[in-house]
């Protein structure tokens, strides 16, 4: 039990010291936050991906909201910027 916990120790070290697992976008590298990491990495069960065969990305535009029937935002996705300003200015 000792050497497997262990092992599971090195191998998350490993991902830490990885250099090609970073995120370009946050600038931010891998990190291992408790030894259980490399067993959830190899339980993939669905990969998603368009209609060209493309992978999606994993991000969400909030385009448009209503509050209090006013519409805020357009299909820009700059509706949460543009309602933050106007409650900001309400106040």
């Amino acid at each position: 039990m000792v050497t497997l916990d262990l092992a599971k120790g090195v191998y998350a070290k490993f991902i830490d010291w990885d250099e090609q697992m970073f995120d370009r976008e946050t600038c931010t590298p891998a990190h291992s936050a408790n030894t259980a990491i490399s067993e959830d990495l190899g339980q993939v069960e669905y990969v998603l991906s368009d209609r060209t065969g493309t992978l999606t990305e994993n991000i969400m535009i909030f385009r448009r909201c209503c509050m209090s029937d006013t519409l805020y935002g357009e299909n820009n996705g700059d509706a949460l910027k543009v309602a933050c300003q106007m409650l900001i200015h309400e106040c």
